[in-house]
């Protein structure tokens, strides 16, 4: 995986991202608890659909080459 990617999911979508520190500690302040879950086996955050625009402009700060 070279940068960010969103798959649609069951309310909401994954996403698959390269770690980052700093996007994820503000992530997990910007998405409340119970509108997101890390999913270990598959390695993606589960994001509610409430959250996405929020997330996706957090990633273009976090990686410029994200194209979201």
């Amino acid at each position: 995986m070279n940068g960010p990617e969103w798959i649609s999911a069951k309310y909401g979508m994954l996403l698959y991202a390269p770690y980052n520190k700093e996007f994820t500690d503000e992530m997990k302040q910007v998405v409340p608890l119970s509108d997101r879950e890390w999913r270990g086996v598959e390695k993606a955050w589960w994001i509610s659909e409430a959250w996405v625009d929020e997330v996706d402009a957090l990633l273009r700060e976090h990686f410029p080459e994200y194209q979201g």
